[in-house]
């Protein structure tokens, strides 16, 4: 099997958040939690949207990427879904099987992982190949099939589509980025039979300070306002 990264960047939040927001309140209204940004959220209602696009605003960039990481994997499922149900339709796309995508954080950078990949050497050789060429395939060892395989799928053009392909997915989730070179490399982890859950949105306490001091700057502003 195959993993992948590929690099986000240009990241709009102000839209993103705005898109993302409905989709993300429905799965917080239905969460049991004492957490107090979690249950504001839940009071606020329909105003919450007003109030949390503020307060974007005034986060850091860090935790923006943080909620970000998290909101992009709320939903990873469903986006991973729907990605290997576009791959099947592109040529470049249609011998491979996504297992899992997540997005992550390294050294202040955001990435979309994406491992587990399956590759069906075999057709995507006889694909790319012609005429009596095509017979060829069934005759060659699996381990010279793959290393035509790869040579024939990583071509620049073939990258630049599923890097498109994958975009496209995140737009239709309401996710505003633009993405760089994707990196190829072999999966080593054993992994495949792991069983997939939605994650759940947890805000870990250094994002919890930073909500709080932009909710603290948000009502100041109001408060000086009305003065």
């Amino acid at each position: 099997m195959l993993s992948a990264s590929i690099k986000i960047s240009n990241i709009d939040y102000d839209k993103t958040f705005r898109q993302i927001f409905p989709s993300v309140k429905e799965k917080i209204n239905s969460m049991e939690s004492d957490n107090m940004i979690i249950r504001l959220i839940q009071k606020l209602d329909d105003a919450a949207l007003y109030v949390f696009s503020d307060l974007m605003n005034r986060l850091s960039e860090t935790t923006k990427n943080e909620i970000l990481v998290q909101c992009i994997n709320a939903y990873s499922i469903r986006i991973k879904d729907k990605l290997n149900e576009e791959l099947t339709k592109n040529i470049y796309g249609k011998h491979i099987t996504v297992g899992r995508l997540f997005a992550a954080e390294d050294s202040n950078e955001l990435y979309l992982c994406i491992d587990r990949i399956k590759v069906n050497y075999k057709t995507l050789v006889k694909d790319r190949l012609r005429g009596g060429l095509v017979s060829i395939a069934d005759h060659v060892p699996m381990e010279k099939l793959e290393k035509i395989g790869l040579e024939l799928l990583w071509t620049d053009k073939s990258k630049e589509k599923i890097i498109a392909v994958t975009k496209d997915i995140l737009d239709r989730h309401g996710f505003v980025t633009e993405l760089d070179d994707i990196q190829l490399m072999h999966d080593k982890e054993k992994n495949e039979d792991t069983v997939e859950t939605e994650v759940p949105l947890v805000l870990t306490d250094k994002v919890e300070e930073d909500i709080l001091n932009a909710l603290a700057g948000y009502l100041k502003d109001k408060t000086e306002n009305r003065l």
